[in-house]
């Protein structure tokens, strides 16, 4: 899937640092590659550091649990 960046501000000197949590609903694992770009609501924008593994969701009892 692509996406459109349109709100990364080319004069910025500073870099977004923080801590996100990503979900993943799917049944099996998800990996995301170093420098995976996350956008905030409000236009910021984070890189991942390194490989991510998203650990896939579970389902007890017909509720499923990420």
């Amino acid at each position: 899937m692509k996406f459109q960046l349109e709100t990364v501000d080319p004069n910025s000197t500073t870099n977004a640092r923080g801590i996100i949590t990503i979900y993943n609903e799917l049944p099996s694992e998800q990996a995301l590659k170093p420098q995976t770009r996350f956008i905030t609501l409000d236009g910021i924008v984070f890189r991942s550091l390194n490989w991510i593994a998203v650990p896939p969701a579970r389902t007890i009892n017909g509720i499923t649990e990420m």
